[in-house]
């Protein structure tokens, strides 16, 4: 054991990425229908490890939690703000309630079991900011619902009747598709006359006549035995493929790239315009060839239709051949570029200003108050989130970028903590023999499994991962949030979640005083 203490006394990362290693590959062992998964497979590591005599500096658990809890606010900003109503009275009640039930509870077990002051204050502090197994895996079989399936569900309410698709998944009617025909019932008619007929649902982009491409101007005639390139909407596409002609496979010498495009809508003249509006305003010279694909607005989606508004700001989707979307997109506003690097001078502001916001404390009757570095980052996090929806070019930050900030920033803090408190977590355990550890599960579950139903009975929680982010927060339990974040596989519990959290941040910071002063 004292060549592995030394090895971590030159090198205590090493105990760290180590922690990471083994506690994923823990998490990952099903245990029948139970996964520890990462976070807390990456704390049991952790705590194993501690055992050769480690530290790593809080330095450390503080950069990596402020990054995790950044990340979490930014992805949600949009939807945060966008939700904030009557309706979040109800995450409000649910922190106030687990946090007066969680008070009650250690009161009552101090008292009963003959704790001190000390004991039962660091009790309270211990057990009520962790609940990874209730929220990840007691909560959903109470439900009768998983927190992926939950999630998937609420991400269907929230896109309409688009409905939600999982990673990898495609529609198996697209919306927008390419056919290719040989003329035979159209023979004699003009292009424009054949697109014009579908109120330019359809767009005839190539023409081949005698293996000779055509360029397909709009005053061209089609003739008998013509192979054209049709792109446009489906429903468009079915109702002219009998006026045309004959599907065919062959596309030699009428093959085309198509690209889509995003563009931000910042058109003078047009702010809170409705999409049939600006068909009829702008001229189909310059909206000819271009199809939208999809509306955003703050980074939520709109459905295309006639009667949708247009506001500056809103970043739209073009599809069609290269130079139609690139027009398209200068008409519009500016081109939102692709790109894969995030904005570090945005998130850098950021949590400089997260931080600070933590630094700030108000004294009531003698309590000091605080949101924390915690609260700060994710209140910065969910200002610079919505911002970031309200002026996309600014504050690029790529999902995968940000989800790599979540999991590796959520995952260091747990094995830190893991690492630096294991050590005395075990001596303690070994003096006070195992009533200290009973008396910490029984205060963590007991008001939690109280919380869940009230959340479910009283305030009409039906939905799993949105219980779930709820609960979390209300406990300020971020390992127990990052495994749900990791069940749900969607940032869908993160808007209940940043509510509850910054209430309990300030009621479980009274939480301490008020059971000294009790017990």
């Amino acid at each position: 054991m004292d060549w592995l203490h030394d090895i971590f006394h030159k090198s205590p990362e090493i105990a760290l990425f180590l922690s990471l290693a083994i506690g994923y590959f823990i998490g990952q062992i099903n245990f029948g229908k139970f996964q520890l998964g990462g976070v807390g497979g990456s704390l049991l590591a952790a705590v194993v490890i501690s055992q050769a005599g480690v530290t790593i500096d809080n330095g450390v658990k503080s950069v990596m939690f402020a990054v995790f809890i950044y990340a979490v606010g930014y992805d949600s900003g949009p939807q945060f703000f966008n939700s904030l109503n009557r309706r979040t009275l109800r995450e409000i009640a649910m922190a106030v309630f687990l946090a007066v039930s969680a008070l009650i509870t250690v009161v009552v077990c101090a008292k009963i079991f003959g704790l001190n002051k000390g004991l039962a204050a660091g009790l309270a502090g211990g057990a009520l900011t962790g609940a990874i197994n209730g929220c990840v895996h007691i909560l959903p079989r109470f439900m009768g619902q998983g927190l992926r399936e939950a999630a998937l569900q609420a991400e269907k309410e929230l896109a309409g009747s688009g409905g939600a698709r999982g990673p990898g998944q495609l529609p198996a009617l697209p919306e927008l598709v390419g056919r290719a025909y040989r003329v035979g019932p159209a023979a004699g008619r003009q292009v424009a006359e054949l697109e014009l007929s579908q109120n330019d649902r359809i767009t005839i982009e190539r023409i081949r006549r005698a293996g000779k491409a055509l360029e397909p101007r709009p005053d061209i005639v089609l003739q008998k035995d013509d192979v054209v390139l049709i792109v446009g909407r489906r429903e468009g596409m079915v109702d002219i493929a009998p006026l045309i002609g004959v599907e065919v496979v062959e596309t030699d010498g009428i093959g085309l790239v198509m690209q889509t495009r995003q563009g931000v809508f910042t058109r003078k003249g047009m702010n809170h315009t409705t999409i049939a509006a600006v068909r009829t305003t702008v001229d189909r010279d310059l909206r000819h060839g271009v199809f939208i694909e999809s509306i955003s607005r703050a980074g939520q989606p709109l459905p295309i239709l006639p009667e949708t508004q247009l506001e500056h700001g809103d970043v739209i989707t073009f599809y069609g051949s290269p130079k139609d979307t690139k027009r398209a997109v200068e008409q519009a506003g500016y081109e939102l570029p692709y790109t894969n690097k995030t904005d570090f001078i945005y998130m850098g502001v950021g949590i400089v200003l997260g931080l600070l916001i933590g630094l700030i404390v108000i004294n009531v009757a003698g309590i000091p108050l605080t949101l924390g570095s915690g609260g700060g980052c994710l209140l910065a996090g969910l200002l610079f989130g919505w911002m970031r929806g309200k002026h996309p070019m600014y504050g690029v930050m790529p999902s995968a970028a940000s989800q790599l900030l979540k999991d590796f920033g959520l995952a260091a803090f747990v094995a830190v903590v893991g690492l630096n408190s294991g050590l005395q977590a075990i001596v303690t355990v070994k003096q006070s023999g195992m009533t200290i550890f009973l008396l910490g599960v029984f205060v963590t579950m007991f008001p939690l499994l109280l919380t869940m139903l009230f959340g479910r009975y009283v305030l009409s929680y039906n939905n799993a991962a949105l219980l779930a982010g709820a609960l979390s927060g209300s406990r300020s339990a971020n390992p127990a949030f990052g495994g749900v974040l990791d069940k749900a596989e969607s940032a869908v519990p993160t808007v209940p979640f940043a509510i509850t959290y910054a209430i309990a941040n300030v009621l479980l910071t009274l939480l301490g005083p008020l059971v000294v002063g009790l017990v």
